[in-house]
């Protein structure tokens, strides 16, 4: 290969994984603002895509979704799955977590020596959390730390399995036991989310006012994990109120904080401190109170950078907007993500919210730092309603995000049928315009399997014969990525189906390299040529023979495909075949007419190339074949 074009396609592989890390940053920051904000179903699907793509950080997030109910119902067997495909790319915090499991038997049976195992490669890579776990597992052999049946309790507590836990506590096992960090079984059971563990730990006089090594005690974790009927059960037995944790907070101001409404109602009927100066009785005072608290969230809370509109716009708090929209409140602050009160309603899909912030002349237009407008977030979000108020405004169609991606394209990503449809049919929207990796509206819909939303795409002009930056089009996308039915709406057009992508490939020939029988099989019929080579001479066939790709093989033989085409360095479909020792293909070659005297450009026959890779199988059948026939064809 030439200096030139070797630099050139080095470079352009640096771009392209450039990109890619583009989006996936743009992914991973909506994870965590979802999360920032406390919208875990969000953050969940965001993160699901990404750890199916085997993004390793993804997975140990999604893992930590799992083990803490968030966003999803809590399954700790999911969890430790997914921890370990994260650790096993390296990941280090996976790694830890991963053998924490295998430590307290959390989603796993316990073991000890697999615990010690990934403790010990998290530790190599310095953290803190294994070298100390490693530690504590040295201490267990030696005697020092808790005993094993203290520790079996524990495990069981985590399990939820109240019938062993019962009769481990009817032995007279201690049952105000705590672990390294102080955490006794009732901590425990509401930490695992064992609601039914916890409420029998209550019924047996546990210590209700235990505190842990944060100064957390039981009612504070109910407090934080939303568990109404725990802080009652726990209050009602006795659970004090007026304790702090070590942040000086009580279960009340924790309820607060959370904006957990009917625990922190509940409290406030129940503590005995005062609480009348966060809630005076007379309305102009209340809605001073409310503005005070609301600043005092964003400074300390999860709404830390905003603004009070931007929280009423986001919870969809109607009467603290209204309020606050009499005051003359700047409606285009932005907090420090450049999210502005609209774009909140928008993503959001408060419709009269948003109506309201465009009657004050909001700025329509305004961008986040990642680029994303009010119209993109909620096409993003499938907010029919909203779109069709901010498109009715002027709203800019074709603005792009700091990736390329416009409204349509973010719509027609997540399946979004009707809002796709409202945008499409704006005369001004370009279905055609490119993200920066070169993809189309249409090649991202088809990428993700979204076939209503492909099908009405192509309804509004989308050309699907246009390609990305590597040269594959909407059809490639759809089958790589395994949707089939989506590429179907995409066939009808023969010339996709003959285009090259940058790697000089065919179609048909990477469905080769998979032996995907199906989509060959649809490919065909849609008129691709079976005999069709890619830029290095090699036809479906000869891909297949080499890969071992049995099925494959026998359909391309009953479909009369060319036996005899050499590639460009001479080989055939049966010198790849017997180099690679794919016994049954050859046979299956060798009946369907393949000719054992060519020889390739090393001057080799496919009993040769056999014999050298020591195939003596293959060497025989072929020299039993041959029929004492040596004359090579050159």
């Amino acid at each position: 290969m030439e200096p030139n074009r070797l630099t050139n396609r080095i470079l352009l592989g640096m771009l392209l994984l450039l990109l890619a890390a583009s989006v996936y940053a743009n992914d991973m920051a909506a994870v965590n603002q979802a999360v920032r904000i406390k919208d875990f179903n969000k953050a969940f699907r965001i993160c699901h895509e990404l750890a199916n793509a085997n993004d390793k950080q993804a997975q140990y997030k999604l893992a930590t979704f799992y083990r803490n109910g968030l966003g999803v119902k809590q399954d700790n067997k999911k969890a430790f799955q997914w921890y370990q495909r994260s650790a096993e790319q390296g990941y280090v915090k996976s790694q830890y977590q991963t053998g924490k499991m295998y430590h307290h038997g959390i989603g796993v049976k316990m073991n000890r020596a697999l615990a010690r195992s990934w403790y010990t490669r998290a530790a190599e890579k310095n953290d803190r959390r294994a070298k100390k776990a490693l530690l504590s597992l040295k201490g267990q052999a030696g005697g020092v730390q808790p005993k094993k049946n203290n520790e079996s309790l524990f495990a069981v507590v985590r399990k939820g399995q109240v019938e062993k836990m019962d009769a481990m506590l009817d032995k007279r096992e201690a049952i105000n036991v705590v672990d390294n960090n102080r955490n006794g079984l009732l901590h425990l059971a509401i930490k695992h989310h064992q609601d039914t563990i916890a409420k029998r730990l209550i019924d047996r006089k546990i210590n209700l006012n235990s505190r842990n090594q944060r100064g957390m005690t039981p009612l504070m974790l109910a407090v934080i994990n939303n568990k109404l009927s725990l802080v009652r059960a726990l209050v009602e037995s006795g659970a004090r109120l007026q304790f702090k944790n070590k942040d000086g907070n009580t279960a009340y101001k924790l309820a607060v904080r959370y904006r957990h409404r009917n625990i922190s109602s509940y409290l406030k009927a129940r503590t005995s401190v005062d609480v009348s100066s966060v809630n005076p009785s007379t309305q102009s005072v209340e809605r001073d109170r409310r503005a005070r608290q609301q600043d005092i969230l964003l400074k300390q809370g999860p709404y830390k950078g905003w603004t009070p509109l931007m929280v009423a716009a986001w919870t969809g708090d109607q009467i603290s907007f209204n309020n606050l929209m009499r005051q003359s409140v700047d409606v285009d602050i932005t907090d420090t993500e450049g999210y502005s009160a609209l774009m909140r309603a928008a993503w959001k899909g408060h419709v009269a919210m948003v109506k309201t912030l465009l009657n004050k002349q909001a700025r329509l237009d305004q961008q986040t730092k990642q680029g994303l407008t009010a119209l993109m977030l909620a096409a993003r979000e499938g907010h029919a309603a909203v779109v069709s108020q901010l498109v009715a405004r002027r709203a800019d169609t074709n603005l792009k995000d700091r990736i390329g991606q416009t409204a349509i394209m973010l719509s027609a990503r997540f399946g979004h049928e009707q809002v796709t449809r409202v945008l499409c049919q704006i005369q001004s929207v370009d279905v055609n315009l490119r993200r920066k990796d070169g993809q189309t509206v249409l090649i991202i819909a088809a990428s993700y399997g979204q076939r209503d939303v492909v099908e009405v795409l192509l309804q509004c002009g989308a050309d699907p014969l246009l390609q990305d930056k590597r040269q594959q089009n909407a059809l490639w996308h759809a089958l790589l990525s395994g949707h089939q039915s989506t590429a179907q709406l995409l066939l009808h057009d023969k010339t996709m189906l003959d285009a090259y992508n940058q790697e000089g490939s065919t179609l048909l020939s990477v469905m080769a390299v998979r032996g995907d029988v199906a989509n060959v099989t649809m490919l065909h019929a849609a008129g691709a040529d079976l005999n069709q080579v890619t830029k290095s001479g090699n036809s479906a066939l000869i891909i297949a023979s080499k890969a071992g790709h049995e099925k494959l093989v026998a359909f391309l033989i009953k479909e009369k495909a060319n036996v005899n085409i050499r590639n460009k360095f001479g080989n055939t479909a049966l010198m790849q075949a017997a180099q690679a020792g794919h016994l049954v293909i050859v046979k299956k070659l060798v009946k369907a007419g393949a000719r054992l005297s060519i020889r390739n450009s090393d001057k080799y026959t496919a009993m040769e190339l056999a014999q050298q890779a020591g195939y003596k199988n293959i060497t025989d059948y072929l020299q039993s074949q041959d029929k004492g026939k040596w004359l090579g064809i050159f």
